[in-house]
């Protein structure tokens, strides 16, 4: 079966993006493990818990690329959900926001919408083989 275009490069950038979070997590330790010599103060705690939440994003987010990538239907309701849950956040934010909220913000929760509604669009192409595993079996 063919994937969509618009999924090869959703999974490409989840992919690339589980990079650039194991690398803040990575960042994260090594600043916290420096933050342990003498005389420097930062919160070695928030740190480590910090790069430790980085890392297990991470993970769920390279499993998930990849997992879009092969057109698992898993991955699809795992990015669903993540890209729901993100464009609410966003909104929510933008929301309570007490002061301007910066374009940004806006065009973030643009972004995080559209890929929501372009994983809803191409639901098929993720529950096709399912569907077809069942009825062979």
């Amino acid at each position: 079966m063919r994937r969509p275009i618009g999924v090869a490069i959703l999974g490409g950038l989840v992919v690339l993006a589980a990079i650039v979070l194991a690398l803040a997590g990575f960042a994260g330790l090594i600043v916290g493990f420096a933050s342990l010599l003498p005389g420097i103060n930062l919160p070695t705690g928030q740190l480590f818990l910090g790069a430790l939440l980085y890392l297990v994003l991470a993970l769920i987010l390279f499993a998930a690329g990849v997992g879009l990538l092969a057109l698992r239907a898993w991955a699809w309701w795992l990015a669903t959900l993540a890209s729901l849950v993100a464009a609410a956040w966003q909104l929510l934010g933008i929301y309570y926001a007490n002061t301007a909220v910066p374009l940004t913000s806006w065009a973030s929760a643009v972004v995080t919408t559209v890929i929501f509604v372009y994983l809803l669009s191409v639901f098929r192409s993720f529950h096709r083989h399912v569907r077809a595993a069942a009825v062979a079996a």
